[in-house]
Order: structure tokens, then sequence, then C-alpha cells
């Protein structure tokens, strides 16, 4: 090579060792070639130099390489090879690491035995690692041994020993079995943990009977670490008594332990006991379960009445091995009324559980054998409603009047015989008593109704004069009229009679006009002297006569003592103005003598008497009215006088105001569609003046009010509810509005279909609120603000003068979700945005625009539009002069059981208005009708007497002037249901020192009457409860009850004493005896007479108990003092005193806005004996501020009474209402 090449030595592909030494040489050789000669040196050639050798010679001009293969050569070399322990039963190995090249041939040996590869000895050579290994599996001690192995190959052979050594240990129980004494049927487990080489294998022992898992014992093995077994048994029995051992063997020995396991011995008892009692209808299955527990298990039997019980196709007992015990009887019958007993029974002794069994009779749905009748009565007569009823249980009874619920009152006696009589009595009917009274009767398996329509008739009443005859004075020649009015029942007959003789009408000269309300005239067509005298009148009935007499003076006409003169009239005739249907009058004073004869004309045309017009004449003025006027009575009106003087004649103008209008639907009901079992209702509004009748029709057929239809009206609004839609109810439905102007129709179509059909909602665009005028200042923003509705929403656009506006920086057009509409312009320029802006909206329905105009604010005073037109709705206010609505409710300031004060805030003129006056509406609930209650009211507070007590009541206002009458205000709502309590609990106890154990004890069967001992043990004479009071009350000539609570074994009988003397059952007495061990005793309509001591005595074969108690007449609650209307100051206290009495002293509740009231760190509720009540408000606040109610409740009824408390925060104001302090006022100087 030339140059001199660089070489690099490399065996198997890596760096040589660093042992190594490398030489080189080089000589000359042709051409100018070097010859180099490279020599790698390794010094004690060893087993790991063997490999492949790589030289690699490099210059510039290229690379050359050369390579070879080196094998050391030498006797095989055992290098690792040692003693080993194993485990039997487990795998060892034996390795050893065999240096040698060539390869070696390897062989084992134990002892003097080679070793063959097979399943149990597993030889493995691994000739690159150099490692050969002896696998021996499933070691036993046999193995045990000196292993050589030896290693020969052509060079020469070496070998080596290792001992193998089998290691065992004898097993061990690290814990022995303890003896176990356990209850029948309960879990037991023996649990055993053994150590030991090998690892112990472990069998369990009965009895020196090999045991193996079945269904009744398992045995479970573990091997994790130690050799762990369980033995279970999941319910233990006496079969599973006896001696238990468990062994662990292995190869180096066995351990073994053992243990006792026993039976418990426990009397039988009760995990869970029969029922105290059951009450079973006729017919229900009986099924009673108990749970016995004891160790053995005991035995069970059913006993009845103390007889065995056998099963059959009723009777079924059944008993599970855990101790649950079931008894199951199908059809129960009275008969199967008993003590059922449950005995269990072992060898330990025996245990016993009663349970009582009642069936009652069949339960039976409310019938009526006999219906209530419908009634008449006079005003003042007795009134009774009754009606027969057979329902078990014994059902509830409700009495409502007119829908509303009627209560036991002093005026309504209400009771229910146990024989099922029930009765509704008034000793003394008033008007208000007719109606529709409804008797409902009802108990867990429904319930019937029955109607009685009660009318009260008036009461017969003397006639009487409401207007008597008065002296009239008529010139010759004229009408003249004589009026009376006359009240009585029956209505009375009137005679009329001159100078005590009968007249006698013609009908032409005399006659005798009825008027409405007892209002009877007598008209003379042209009076004559013959006429005159005096007049009188006779009115009578069954009931009485009554006279009244009056003279009638008819004048000349010449005036002897007066000179002669033409006819004129000194202050002419005045116009007149009168509202249709009342009276039209015109009258003029004249003069004249003789009196000039009058001649009226209306239009020219001669009018003449008749019903409605009348003419008079007194000799100085004349008179014509029109009663009542009709709007073609309006006109020009003469009045001619003459006499042979001369004449006079004078006209004026008569007027008649239009009031009454045509029925008009201004909202008419569409067509609609409901489901089955739903109601429909149909909603309209009409108006119309006289206010009009409105009749329904369903297929042209009138609909009265029904269980099917209700009616209801409200103001303008008129709705038909259909109720309980069936498809019979399907059909076009129609209302008719009429009155005397006319009618109005409005019909639709109701179908009752399965599913609803949505049908697209159409409303045209409406604005709520227009936009208003708007004032700016240059730079200002301007908005314009308005509130539309329409369905589909409409939409919108903006304009100023004709051009369309649209969205940019300064301009700003919003549009709410809610309806609301909004433009905004920002930084104003007056030159550019003052002007008129209009607001379009439209939908597929119509459109509607509203404009207003964007003002540069000045000195200037411009006509602004007044605010109230920018809103839907006030035209009709400002147009008819009509007041607006109260927005606030009306308050309830102070209300009693018959009364009540409304107070409301007054109304606010929108500008100059006549005066106003209110009106009170008031709805009874829950489905009452409006009426008004007061009109022409000028305060704005009002009393309202006749309510009902504890009835609730709606209440709104509405402000009315000679224009017309506002929408009502919002309403006002009592809640007086809610201030009525609970009536007062009868609570006997026991006496003291009685043994209190319900479950157990004979005093409290609870709801069962024992028909037969269980055994002769048990027995019980009888005994009563105590009474908290010794004495009870009734309410007079109403029903009383008397209670009692006396319990015995076998049932007491009862009988029962008043002042010693025994009553016998009948008449006015009658008596029952429940199960629930109440005794009770009934006193038809209580007298004075009742009053004294009544005595109960229960016997049976053990005993005899007596208890007594004392009637007395309860009297009903009465305020001695009423609470009065409250001013606290704020942070201050305040208090509400009132005074009640009754007997017996009622129970009192206060309440704040219709919820009860408790004593409170703030709130103190005192009684102070006798009758002194007292709620003290300390630290008020401001949501003290409310109406504050006591209720007085006692076993005769209840009464309420309500104030408002008012919390001031002003100190200056609290001075002035409550008149402690006047108020500063300070003069102008």
């Amino acid at each position: 090579a030339d140059p001199i090449p660089e070489v690099k030595w490399t065996k198997d592909g890596h760096d040589i060792d660093v042992r190594f030494t490398i030489s080189s040489s080089n000589k000359d050789v042709q051409d100018g070639l070097k010859e180099c000669t490279f020599t790698l040196n390794i010094p004690a050639g060893r087993h790991e130099d063997t490999g492949e050798y790589k030289i690699v010679a490099t210059n510039k001009w290229g690379s050359a390489d050369s390579s070879a293969r080196l094998d050391m050569v030498f006797t095989p070399e055992i290098i690792c090879f040692k003693d080993a322990t194993g485990i039997p039963y487990e795998e060892v190995e034996l390795v050893a690491n065999i240096l040698a090249n060539p390869r070696p041939n390897i062989t084992w040996l134990a002892g003097k035995k080679v070793v063959e590869n097979n399943d149990h000895s597993i030889i493995e050579n691994d000739t690159v690692a150099e490692m050969y290994k002896l696998t021996l599996k499933n070691l036993g001690t046999d193995d045990e041994a000196v292993y050589t192995v030896k290693a020969s190959n052509n060079v020469g052979e070496s070998s080596a020993q290792a001992k193998l050594t089998v290691h065992t240990e004898k097993p061990v129980l690290l814990k022995q079995l303890d003896s176990q004494t356990v209850k029948d049927y309960h879990p037991v487990e023996f649990k055993i943990r053994a150590t030991g080489v090998p690892r112990p294998q472990i069998t369990w022992y009965k009895d020196d009977q090999k045991l193996e898992s079945n269904s009744q014992l398992n045995i479970e093995h573990t091997t994790e670490g130690q050799a762990c077994s369980t033995l279970s048994i999941a319910h233990f029995s006496p079969a599973g008594v006896g001696q238990y051992t468990v062994k662990a063997a292995n190869l180096a020995g066995e351990a073994e332990s053992s243990a006792m396991l026993k039976m418990a011995q426990i009397p039988p008892s009760f995990g869970k006991t029969l029922d105290r009692s059951v009450d079973l209808a006729e017919g229900d299955p009986l099924d009673l379960k108990a749970k016995v527990d004891g160790s053995p298990m005991p035995t069970v039997k059913w006993l009845k009445d103390g007889e065995p019980l056998v099963p059959s196709e009723r009777v079924k007992i059944s008993v599970a091995p855990d101790g649950s015990v079931r008894l199951t009887i199908d059809n129960m019958q009275p008969a199967d009324c008993g003590a059922y007993k449950l005995l269990a029974i072992n060898d330990n002794g025996e245990s016993a559980s009663i349970c009582a069994v009642a069936v009652q009779p069949e339960a039976r749905h409310p019938k009526f054998t006999k219906e209530l009748s419908d009634a008449k009565a006079l005003e003042g007569e007795p009134l009774k409603l009754e009606a027969q009823v057979v329902a078990f249980p014994t059902p509830e009874v409700k009495w409502t009047k007119d829908g509303h619920p009627l209560r036991a009152s002093p005026h309504v006696i209400l009771s229910s015989t146990p024989g099922g009589l029930v009765t509704l009595a008034i000793d003394k009917v008033k008007p208000e008593d007719a109606g529709s009274y409804e008797l409902t009767v009802s108990n867990r398996l429904g319930e019937v109704a029955t109607k009685a329509k009660v009318e009260v008739g008036q009461k017969e009443k003397k006639p009487s004069f409401l207007a008597q005859l008065q002296p009239v004075s008529v010139v010759e020649g004229f009408p003249a009229k004589m009026e009376v009015k006359v009240s009585g029942h029956p209505p009375p007959k009137i005679s009329w009679f001159l100078d005590g003789k009968p007249i006698v009408p013609d009908g032409q000269h005399i006659k005798i006009v009825d008027g409405p309300d007892g209002l009877q005239s007598l008209v003379i067509d042209k009076a004559s002297p013959q006429d005159a005298g005096t007049y009188s009148v006779t009115v009578s009935n069954p009931q009485g006569e009554i006279t009244s007499q009056a003279p009638l003076a008819v004048t000349a006409r010449a005036k002897k003592d007066v000179p002669e003169e033409p006819p004129n009239f000194p202050k002419g005739l005045r116009d007149a103005i009168a509202d249709e249907d009342n009276p039209l009058t015109f009258s003029a004073p004249f003069l004249g003598n003789p009196v000039p004869d009058v001649a009226w004309t209306k239009d020219g045309v001669p009018l003449e008497p008749s019903s409605r017009i009348s003419m008079t004449c007194d000799g100085t003025k004349v008179g014509l009215e029109i009663n009542p006027c009709k709007a073609e009575d309006a006109g020009t009106y003469g009045c001619r006088l003459t006499n042979p003087l001369g004449e006079a004649k004078e006209e004026a103008k008569g007027t008649v105001r239009k009031i009454y209008q045509r029925p008009l639907f201004t909202q008419k009901f569409n067509d609609l569609q409901q489901l089955p079992n739903y109601d429909a209702k149909l909603t309209g509004r009409v108006t119309g003046v006289p206010k009009p009748e409105v009749t329904w029709y369903k297929d042209d057929k009138p609909i009265s009010e029904s269980d099917k239809y209700r009616l209801k009206r409200d103001g303008d609004t008129v709705c038909l509810y259909v109720q309980d839609c069936c498809p019979k109810d399907t059909g076009i439905y129609k209302c008719v509005a009429y009155n005397r102007e006319g009618e109005d129709t409005c019909k639709a179509e109701l179908e009752v279909v399965d599913k609803l059909e949505r049908k697209p909602k159409a409303e045209p665009p409406m604005f709520l609120k227009k936009i208003g005028d708007c004032e700016v200042f240059k730079g200002m923003t301007a908005k314009f603000t308005a509130c539309a509705m329409g369905y589909p929403e409409p939409e919108v656009e903006w304009f100023r003068g004709n051009d369309k506006l649209f969205p940019s920086e300064r301009i700003r057009i919003e549009r709410e979700s809610t309806g609301l509409l909004r433009l905004s312009i920002i930084g104003v320029d007056p030159t550019l945005d003052v002007g008129q802006y209009r607001c379009r909206i439209y939908n597929p329905h119509g459109e509607e625009s509203c404009d207003a105009h964007m003002v540069y604010d000045s000195l200037d005073i411009r006509p602004r539009k007044p605010i109230g037109e920018q809103y839907v709705g006030f035209d009709k206010y400002q147009k008819s002069g009509a007041p607006l609505p109260l927005s606030d409710r009306p308050i309830i300031s102070r209300m009693t059981d018959r009364r009540l004060t409304l107070s409301w805030n007054p109304s606010i003129p929108i500008g100059p208005r006549d005066p106003v006056t209110y009106q009170v509406e008031m709805c009874e609930l829950p489905s009452g009708e409006w009426f008004t209650a007061r009109t022409g009211v000028r305060s704005c507070a009002c009393d309202i007497a006749n309510l009902e007590p504890f009835r609730d009541y709606k209440f709104r206002i509405r402000v009315e002037n000679k224009y017309g009458v506002s929408d009502p205000s919002p309403f006002a709502q009592t809640y007086r249901q809610k201030l009525e309590p609970d009536p007062p609990k009868f609570m006997p106890y026991l006496p003291p020192g009685i043994d209190f154990r319900p479950e157990t004890s004979p005093y409290f069967p609870k709801d069962f009457d024992i028909e037969r001992p269980p055994h002769d043990g048990y027995a019980q004479a009888p005994k009563f409860l105590r009474q908290e009071h010794d004495a009870q009350y009734g309410v007079k000539n109403h029903n009383c009850n008397l209670f009692w609570f006396v319990y015995g074994y076998p049932k007491p009988k009862m009988t029962y004493f008043f002042n010693d003397e025994p009553i016998e059952m009948g008449g006015r007495y009658d008596s029952s005896y429940t199960r629930n061990g109440q005794a009770t005793l009934f006193i038809n309509k209580m007298l004075d007479r009742d009053v004294g001591l009544y005595e109960a005595v229960a016997t049976n074969e053990h005993g005899v108990a007596r208890q007594r108690v004392r009637l007395e007449i309860a009297e009903y609650p009465e305020f001695l003092q009423r609470p009065d209307e409250t001013i606290v100051m704020v942070r201050r206290s305040g208090r509400i005193e009132a005074r009640v009495i009754g007997v017996p002293y009622p129970e009192i509740k206060w309440y704040k806005d219709w919820q009860p009231l408790t004593s409170s760190s703030r709130i103190k509720i005192q009684h102070i004996e006798p009758d002194l009540c007292i709620l003290i408000i300390n630290d008020a606040i401001t949501k003290d501020e409310g109406l504050y109610s006591i209720s007085a409740r006692n076993v005769a009824g209840s009464i309420s009474c309500s104030v408002m408390v008012r919390i001031e925060e002003s100190e200056a104001d609290y001075g002035y209402l409550t008149y402690s302090k006047g108020r500063n006022i300070k003069p102008k100087t």
C-alpha cells in the first residue's frame, strides 16, 4: 500500500480486549509500494477469546480487510454447581455453568444412577450461554441424593457434585376447634388453619364419619399461604349435633383437633307476634303471620277460642323452617270472629300469641230508603227535612244549601240517629232559608246525595200604607189624581169611596190605575163640583183592614174676588230634559181669570191624557208629565191657555237622552274542541243598556242550570260550562242576549273528540301602548317606545316622515319577546331628526300604525299628546266620561261573623270630572256570582252585613259617576274557614296506678269484642276510663250525646240512669256500645229538664262498674268586648284585647292574615281570668301589619272577629292618628 494504511482490529464486531497487543512492520516493494505486516498478540488465551477476528486497513485510496476465526480448545471447566433444597410435590432445579471447547457431552448421575431425560427429570442444555440444567418435577423423598454432572470433549473430562435435600415439616394446627352451642336453624361455622411442609391435606369427620359437602353442609378449602378450611352449616338442626374432628396430614405426619357441637336449649318465644287485632269486612280473607323462635325450633298449634283449628279448603296453615308461621282463611264470615291463638311448643316450654279478629258486617254503599222531599213553609213557621239512610260503615253526613256547606247553629239544627235518620230542622224559617238543600252521605264505598227545594212563603201580614191619600185641589174641568201605596200579604183588596159611598169606575170619567209595588191611583178625567168630597180607600186582607181618607176640592174657574184678565205666562215654559224611561215633566205658573182652558201639543199635534200622559192644573200652575218617556217623545211642546178674554201660548223643547242600547257581543266565543270527561267553557262579552237578559241554547233547545250545565255571569262576561263532556254534548251552542232595544246572538260548535286538533291561532296586530311625543336637546338620545300584540308575532317598521328607518350606528331598533318595541336615536341632530315618526306593525291578519313627534325643546309651549291616549282602552273612558278603575284591591279593616268593614284607596282623577261614588260588589265562594252589595257609597269605606259565619267571600270596587261605571278593581278574598278551630276533643284516660300496656292490657282491646275467652285465666271486670271533666255539655234544642269509655271481658252490658232513675230506651233516648269501648247515650233535642246527673252502669260476669257525668247546657261563645283596630309605632309594643265568654269556656286561637299565631320572642298570647284575652306585639316591625283574628270555639259553636293592625313608621303621623299628639302646623311668616 502507499501510503501506509491505518488498521483496526475487531472481535465479533467489537473492539478487541485491552489485554491484546498490536505490532506492525513494513518494507519497500516494487513501484514505490510498501509491504506492511500487522500482528495481534493474545497473551494467555482464554475461553472467551474464542471468536471471529477482523483487520481493516485504510488509506486515502481505499481500504482492505481480512478475517479469521480463533478457537480456544481446552478441557471442560465446571464453574458453578451448588447444593439445592426442595419441597415435596414441587419442582427443583440443579444448574451447572460449564466452559468447554469443543462443546462437551453432559452426563447427569443421581448417586451412581444415570439420570434419563423424561417427564420427571428434564435435562436442558443452553450451549450458547454454556448453562446446563436438570429439573426434577413433583419432587419426592426418593429424589434426595448426591447429583454428579460430568462434562467431556476430545481434550478431556471434568465433573462436579451437589447434594439435593428434600425439606419436610410435620403438620401443626394453628388454632384448635372450640366446642359450640347453637340455636336451632341458626348458622354455624368451624374454621381451621394448619402449617406443614408439604402443605397438609385437611379432612373433616363427624362422629368418626368422613364429611363431604352437601345441601346441608359446606366444606371449603383455601391454599393461600397456610392451609385453611371452613366447615359451615347454614341452618343448624338436631341432626347436626355431635363431635366434629379435623385432621391435617402430609408426608411428614398428621395433626388433628376435635370439638362438640351442641343444640342450645331455649324455650319458645316470638320474633314477631301476631297482630294484636285485625278488623275485616265480611268476605275478606284473613292472613295472620308470626315468627316463632326457640331451640329446638318449636312446633306450632293454632287455636280459635280455645279449640284447635283444622286445616281445610278455607283454612290453610303453613310453617317455614325459619319459624315463619302463617294462617290464611278465605271468605271470612261473622262466625269466624274470635280470639286466634298461636301456641309454640318445644321440650323447654311453650309460648302463645293471641290476635283478636273482628269481622265487620258486609260494607254497604250508602242508600236512601227515604229521600228528602220538597218543602214549603211560611215565614216564622218550623221547617223539617228528613231522610233515612242505610250504610255501613257509619257514613259521614254533609248538608249544603245552594252549594254552600251548612253548619249547625242556633238557627239550624242538624241531627242524625243510630238508626240512620238524618234531620235538618229550623224552628222559625226566614225568607233567606229558601233555596236548594242537598244531603250528601258518604263512606269508604261511595256516596249518594238527595236534594230538596225549600220555598218560604211570605207570612200573612196585615195591610199597611206605604203612602197615604193626600189632599188634592183641582180646577173644575181639569183631571184629578189621587194615589195610595199599600203593602200586605196576601195582596190586599183596595176599595175606593166618596163620602162613604163606593166608587164604581166607568173607564171614561173615573179610572182606577194599578201601578208597581202596591201603587194604585184614582184618576178623574174632568173634575166637576160633583166630584168634590172626602175620598177614602179601604185596604183589606184576611189579616185585617185599614182606611185612609183625604179631601178633593174642586174650585170654580172664575174667581169672584179677583179682576178678570186674559191668560199669560209670567215666567214662560222652560225646556225639559229627561233620561229615557224617566218622567219628562213640564210645568209653568200662569195668570188668568177665569181659569183658562189648557191645551198641550207636541210638534203641533194635540196631546190627549193617557196612561203615560197626565195633565194637571191647580189654578195657578199647569203641568204635563210623560212617564215613562221614550226617545220618540223628544220634540217641541206647546201649551195654549184660552179664556173668554184672550189666549197665551208658550213653547219649550223636550229632550229625551237615549241611554238604552241594544245588546252587542263585543267578544264572541269560537268553535271549541274538548276531550271526553273534561269540562268545556264558552266565554263571551255582551254589552247593552239596560243590562241584557241572557239565554243559552243547545241545538236551539233552551239550557238551564243543572249538573251538566253551569251558567255564570260577571258584569259583561257570560260563561257556559259544559261539565264532564261526553259525545252527546257535541252540538251548536247559542247565546241570545236581549233587552227592550233588541237582541244579539252568538253561536259556536262544541265537538267532543278523542284527540284535539291544533288550529293556528289568528290575531290581528294591535298596540297596547302607542308611541308618544318626545322632546329632545341637541346631542341627547331620543327614544320612542310602544307595546304590541298579535299572532303570528307582527313585523315592525319605523318611519320618519315617509322615509323608512333602518338600523345604523345612530339608529337602534329593538324588539323584545314581550311585545316591547323601541326606537333609539343617538346624538340627536335637530336639523336632521326632528319631525313626525311612525311605527307600523303588520301580520297576515292585518296591520296598525301609530305616530308621534320628535320636538326640539325650546321655550315655546307646545301641546303634547296626553300619556293616557297612548294606552289601549283609554279612549273608552275618555269618550264616555266614565271613571278609571281602581288599581288596588280593597282592604278588610274589621270583620265579625256577620259583618265586615271594607275600605279602599280613593279614585284618582285624570282631570276635571264630576263627583264619583263607589259600588261594592261581592261574590260567595266557591262558585257564587258577583252581585252589587252597596251602591252610591260616597266615602272610601262601608260596612257589609248579613254575612254567613265562616263562609268565604270576594269583594271588589267599581267607581261610578253619571256617565257610567268603571271596570272592577282587583278583588280581596276572605279565608274565614281557616278561622274555625277543630271541635273540642273528648279525651278519657286511665286512673293512676293502672299498668298501661296497650299490647296486652285487657283495658285496650282496640276495636274488638272478644266473643269467648281464649283460656280460663283471661277475664276482666268492667273498667271505666276516667274522664278529664265530670261534666259534659249539650246545646239546647239540639241533639245531645253523652260518652263513656268502658272495657271488660266478656263485653259488658250497659244500662243508664238519670238522677238515679232508670232510662228506658226509645222515644227521646237511644244508646250504642261500639267495639272500641265507647258507650253513647243519645238524647233527642235537649231541653232544660234534661240537665242533671247521668250514670252508666257496665255489668259482666266478673263485676259491675259505674261512672257518673253531669250534663249541662252549653252556651255559645260571645264577645263582651271585641278587639279594636290598632296603630302601633314601629319598634314599640302594641296590644289587642278582647273579652270572651261561653259555657264551657271556649278555646281561644289567634291568627294573622288567616294563619295561626303562637307565642314567640316578640308575640305574646295571654289569657287573664275570667274572660280577658290579650295579644301583645313587642318590638313591632313593618311585616307585623295585617289582619289579626281571634276565634273562640266550644261544643256549642264558634265565633270570630278580625281587626286591622297598622304599623306606623312616622312618629308625627302616629301621634296624629292615635290622637296622642296634634300635628305641628307652622304658620307662614
